[in-house]
């Protein structure tokens, strides 16, 4: 299977762009991945505008029966689950309303993790103890469910700032949230894993001592870029 992935939106182009180039040079893949945080801009990027292209999505999610959409922390906190308090809506105030209705339009379409064969595609990444704590689910994570539930995911999703680092960089922590030190020290058994969530220069790979395996991030600092892989 191939498979093209892109990492984490924020309200840019990045969608835009690498659908199109998809389109002009990996139009045979299998699979188009990408991995959510659709909003809560890194740059003043007015609401209207990241609203606009999102929706472009939306339409082109429909259309295309090989996008497969993967929610990521900034989707689903404060928006979805408004007990968890992880990304940037203060600057929109009021106005995050529109985004939480954004986000309900894909909720029913969209998926925690892509699981194919020894490969797992999801946000930020599974570590074997977070895994392993969520048994009832396990099933459905690994077996690509869509549409989850409001009261699921806040169950899933359930983001703790009493970590060791304040951000993620814990291995009890979720697949929409953990961060990559955390992850390479207890990655779930038998998985390659390619993840967004933290940023990385370049779309880079490393291969985890634990059970070689390899792991790969796709959040390239918001540049028009996206892996493609043979998996």
């Amino acid at each position: 299977m191939k498979i093209c992935v892109i990492g984490d939106i924020h309200g840019t182009t990045k969608w835009i762009d690498c659908y199109q180039q998809i389109l002009e040079k990996d139009n045979d893949c299998d699979k188009i991945i990408v991995l959510g945080d659709w909003f809560d801009p890194y740059e003043n990027i007015p609401i209207n505008i990241m609203c606009e292209r999102f929706q472009e999505f939306v339409s082109d999610l429909n259309t295309d029966n090989r996008i497969i959409s993967i929610l990521g922390n900034h989707d689903l906190s404060t928006y979805i689950i408004p007990n968890d308090c992880t990304n940037r809506t203060v600057r929109f105030g009021e106005k995050k309303s529109i985004i939480t209705d954004c986000i309900k339009q894909i909720i029913d379409k969209s998926q925690l993790a892509f699981v194919y064969k020894d490969y797992i595609v999801s946000h930020a990444g599974f570590s074997q103890t977070w895994f392993d704590n969520n048994i009832k689910y396990q099933d459905m994570l690994l077996n690509n469910h869509i549409g989850w539930k409001q009261d699921e995911l806040a169950e899933l999703v359930s983001y703790s700032c009493w970590d060791n680092s304040g951000y993620g960089d814990d291995i009890s922590q979720g697949c929409t949230w953990i961060r990559p030190y955390s992850l390479c020290m207890d990655a779930i058994d038998g998985y390659n894993q390619i993840i967004g969530h933290s940023q990385v220069s370049d779309i880079s790979s490393i291969t985890i001592s634990k059970n070689n395996k390899t792991l790969w991030f796709v959040d390239n600092q918001r540049k028009s870029e996206y892996l493609t892989l043979n998996i």
